[in-house]
């Protein structure tokens, strides 16, 4: 006997004693008396599958039929485990149930991954708009502003070339003034020295003078 539980269709978790799939099929109004073991699991399948949104019935199709396909190939590893180390692993029908319910979880799972990634998308999509829109409107502005921009230039450009002209002119002024002080230094040195000559041969006088008085 294999103990399991059963979602069943008024949303009620109940315990089950079963031999088998017999008592879900009966549970799910499928008759597996008239069944073979691959058509009984493809209907349980088919059944529980058929409960997602938005998937084809092709799809739903190959779904289930790739359940079965899972399902028997476990079974089948568990025989050739048994067989060459005795060890027992078992496969019931509640494994069963949990192979299609993780897939129903790992695909709502991943719709939410995917449709987290498109509102992150789309947010970046009305960010760049956003940018656009801004960049729109700051060349409207620069076009604009661009005949005034021209003439601040112009202006500039004139002020500039009248600072240049007045920089020459005081450099000039400067290098006129320096020769002019070194003419006066050369002529003070000059005027100096002479006044030194003379106080000079006025003290060598200075006695004779003095005794002729």
């Amino acid at each position: 006997f294999f103990f399991f539980f059963f979602q069943a269709e008024d949303g009620i978790r109940d315990f089950c004693l079963s031999r088998g799939l017999g008592d879900v099929y009966k549970r799910q109004g499928i008759n597996a008396e008239y069944m073979g073991p691959q058509s009984a699991l493809f209907s349980v399948s088919t059944k529980f599958l058929g409960d997602i949104d938005d998937i084809s019935a092709p799809i739903k199709k190959a779904l289930a039929e790739l359940c079965v396909e899972i399902h028997s190939a476990v079974e089948e590893k568990a025989k050739e485990l048994f067989a060459e180390l005795r060890r027992k692993v078992y496969v019931t029908p509640k494994s069963y149930l949990d192979l299609i319910r993780l897939y129903a979880e790992g695909l709502a799972k991943k719709r939410k991954q995917m449709d987290d990634s498109k509102n992150r998308l789309a947010g970046g999509i009305d960010k760049l708009k956003e940018t656009n829109v801004n960049i729109a409107q700051m060349k409207r502005r620069l076009e604009v502003l661009q005949p005034k921009l021209v003439e601040k230039s112009e202006i500039l450009e004139v002020s500039q070339k009248k600072v240049n002209k007045e920089q020459r002119m005081a450099t000039q002024k400067e290098q006129l003034v320096t020769m002019q002080a070194d003419e006066v230094n050369e002529k003070a040195k000059k005027a100096k020295a002479i006044a030194d000559e003379a106080e000079g041969e006025l003290n060598l006088l200075m006695p004779c003078l003095l005794y002729t008085s």
